[in-house]
């Protein structure tokens, strides 16, 4: 493994003709992976979020005719 020194920054590893990311290259890396996390996670919780309004609205409907079918 020896690192080979590009530029001021920027440096890459090399390991059996394999080229790995330095720090600064690898954040971009890291930030692409963190925003993709991100908007899954929204994702997930808006139609968490969905399925319990639809579940509250079905909730009152059935209360709403459970009053209006008790009232002789």
């Amino acid at each position: 493994m020896k690192k080979v020194k590009i530029g001021w920054r920027t440096s890459r590893t090399v390991l059996n003709g394999l080229t790995f990311l330095s720090e600064g290259q690898s954040r971009y890396l890291f930030s692409t992976s963190m925003m993709l996390l991100t908007v899954y996670g929204g994702y997930l919780c808006s139609a968490l979020a969905y399925r319990y309004f639809q579940w509250r609205s079905s909730q009152r409907q059935a209360a709403e005719e459970q009053k209006t079918s008790g009232v002789p």
